[in-house]
């Protein structure tokens, strides 16, 4: 990645981006990038190391709302599956990934 030759680089981002660049830089599962914990009003600083990436957050004090979701549990998925009346066959083959 071009990002990767620079000595330094300032990125201003959604948190979605940021999510994806986080997962990158710090080779975190494609599966879990979605639910990176990416607060709001925060200066990631990403330092490249012998092994890897480091990361070090900087916050700055400034009201806002939460915004990180959790990933659902198996148990989380079926309720929200069951809720919407999906059928026990439909249910086990989304979960399982079967469909």
């Amino acid at each position: 990645m071009e990002l990767e030759k620079q000595s330094e680089i300032m990125v201003v981002c959604h948190q979605a981006v940021l999510r994806c660049l986080v997962g990158y830089f710090l080779n975190v599962p494609l599966a879990e990038i979605p639910y990176i914990k990416i607060p709001l009003h925060t200066i990631f600083k990403i330092v490249p190391g012998a092994y890897g990436c480091d990361k070090e957050e900087i916050t700055f004090d400034v009201e806002s709302s939460k915004t990180h979701r959790s990933k659902p549990t198996t148990e989380s998925i079926e309720a929200r599956l069951n809720n919407a009346r999906i059928t026990t066959s439909v249910t086990s083959q989304l979960i399982n990934g079967t469909h």
